[in-house]
């Protein structure tokens, strides 16, 4: 019986579009349900650690968020820090829709969501997925996982030829989770951070041996941000995936361990500063 009222309750909750209350960082949050999609707030704990930190040195700006998925990070954000300015771009128009209804259902503010990807051109491009909203969909074909077909296309843009339109002012925190493209993102961003010199929160999936491809583009990625004069650190976490502090560290992506895939990277000129107010572990 219970496995048929569990049938039945899943059925409705694909069907059914409501709001469940939730807390995040000790705020209320309103998480909606669309059609059975709904954002999983109670993964990356660590996430709201690492932030809590970033925020008292990187205080004010903007938080540019390249690979936004169903805004799991942008409710951190605005749990932590309602008033700063946040701009997110998500390729994949299911996740679009649901980040609508998130950020209406919240009545947040200084929130701009661009339903496009960053990328080193502009055009249309393959999203490889293996559902509407599937977290580790890539628009690059290589690195598809097993399962993984075509599930839309989607517009990317160089981050000039839009930036325009969607910046107005100095970013401070840039994160990037684009499950392989970070090659592309960062050729795309490389003006923006030259010159705004943000605390970059990145995700870099790791190298696995029979993957030339995978190494090689990470290689590129992280010869370009050292050549930016930025410092490498990993996000260490506990079992309980909380946050512990950074490391500093030189093997960007060259691991198999994925629980050491995240990471803060930090502008030479300001390792100091920020190592008063981030806590820094031993490498």
């Amino acid at each position: 019986m219970s496995d048929f009222l569990s049938t039945i309750a899943a059925g409705l909750m694909s069907t059914l579009n409501l709001s469940i209350p939730r807390t995040v960082n000790g705020k209320a949050v309103s998480v909606p349900v669309l059609g059975g999609v709904k954002v999983g707030v109670s993964g990356e704990k660590w996430m709201s650690g690492v932030l809590t930190e970033i925020f008292r040195y990187a205080d004010g700006g903007i938080f540019y968020d390249v690979g936004i998925n169903l805004g799991q990070t942008l409710i951190k954000v605005k749990t932590l820090a309602p008033d700063m300015k946040y701009v997110g771009f998500e390729p994949n128009p299911s996740c679009v829709a649901y980040l609508d209804a998130l950020v209406s259902s919240n009545r947040w503010k200084n929130i701009k969501v661009v339903p496009a990807g960053l990328s080193d051109s502009d055009g249309v491009v393959p999203l490889y997925g293996s559902d509407g909203t599937d977290p580790e969909s890539t628009i690059v074909a290589e690195l598809r996982s097993e399962g993984q077909k075509t599930v839309k296309f989607v517009p990317v843009f160089r981050h000039e030829s839009i930036e325009g339109v969607v910046l107005d002012g100095r970013v401070s925190v840039l994160k990037i989770d684009v499950e392989g493209a970070e090659l592309e993102v960062v050729r795309s961003l490389q003006g923006l951070i030259e010159r705004d010199r943000p605390v970059i929160i990145m995700e870099v999936l790791p190298n696995r041996q029979e993957n030339e491809l995978k190494a090689r583009r990470s290689k590129e990625m992280v010869g370009m941000i050292s050549g930016f004069g930025y410092s490498f650190y990993r996000i260490m976490k506990t079992e309980a995936d909380t946050y512990r502090g950074i490391a500093p560290v030189s093997d960007v992506g060259d691991y198999t361990d994925s629980v050491m895939k995240d990471h803060v990277f930090v502008p030479t000129e300001q390792v100091d500063a920020i190592g008063k107010v981030l806590t820094v572990l031993a490498g």
